[in-house]
């Protein structure tokens, strides 16, 4: 991964061995990274091609190359706790769409349980612009409104990655990806 870094916070552990590290982990940090590229071997990358992010919009003119994915930035407040790191606030924004992310990654026995939202940018917006009240009263002059919602569950190196309705999430889920994304209330099921 590469992009201009900005880690704050503090972490602490006590243990023999690497288990003995991980699973007394405990800590908090803010993440900030701005103008890089994720890599394709990044976790993100790859619940991202799980995903099938092409199918949202067109990739061919969002610089996604065979080397990863740019992103403008990526932001997250982080608690660790036992070797469990837990987020209500991961936030990443590309050119194409905008990703949030609330649940955990466990250090120690290496599994991931997070749901997530995706709101792609350009066909949506190319579409609503075509349609100017619908769009105003959807999303704003400048906001599209489509969003998807995921769950990734298991391992870190196998993620597996089922689609989710809105109604499906729980209500402090979707208030958190409706404040994350901008998603206009008025889309709210």
């Amino acid at each position: 991964m590469t992009g201009a870094l900005s880690l704050g916070g503090s972490l602490a552990s006590r243990g023999r061995g690497e288990e003995g590290v991980w699973s007394n982990l405990e800590g908090n940090l803010k993440l900030v990274m701005r103008n890089g590229q994720m890599g394709r071997q990044a976790l993100t990358t790859r619940i991202l091609s799980a995903i099938n992010i092409g199918q949202l919009f067109d990739t061919k003119n969002q610089d996604v190359s065979a080397q990863g994915l740019p992103y403008q930035r990526l932001t997250a407040d982080i608690a660790i706790e036992h070797g469990v790191a837990r987020t209500e606030n991961l936030l990443f924004e590309s050119r194409a769409f905008n990703l949030s992310a609330v649940g955990e990654v466990n250090l120690v026995e290496e599994t991931i349980k997070m749901d997530l939202a995706v709101r792609p940018f350009q066909n949506v917006d190319r579409f609503l612009s075509m349609i100017p009240l619908a769009g105003w009263f959807l999303g704003g002059k400048e906001q599209g409104v489509a969003v998807t919602f995921y769950r990734v569950t298991g391992t870190l190196k196998d993620p597996q990655v089922t689609s989710l309705t809105a109604k499906s999430l729980g209500r402090n889920v979707f208030g958190i990806f409706l404040r994350l994304l901008d998603i206009p209330k008025v889309i709210i099921p």
